[in-house]
């Protein structure tokens, strides 16, 4: 669906996926999530997603660029 440009659809899949037992091993749905709610401008969201992905996995490689992320869509809405 997000190849297809279907962000709608994506977003309510990884949100979705966020509601299954053990969802925690498939954080990066989070990711996607956040992704596709900036592109929406809804930055306090996308936030709010990256934060979840910093919780279930704290150690990812991923995790510094995530926060940076984040400290970035902070900055732009002073």
């Amino acid at each position: 669906e997000y190849r297809n440009k279907e962000y709608d659809d994506a977003l309510a899949d990884a949100q979705r996926v966020h509601t299954l037992p053990h969802h925690e091993k498939v954080a990066d749905v989070h990711l996607l999530a956040a992704e596709i709610l900036e592109m929406k401008n809804r930055n306090q969201e996308a936030v709010a997603e990256y934060r979840l992905y910093l919780t279930e996995a704290p150690n990812s490689p991923q995790a510094k660029a995530v926060q940076q992320a984040i400290t970035e869509l902070e900055a732009s809405k002073h």
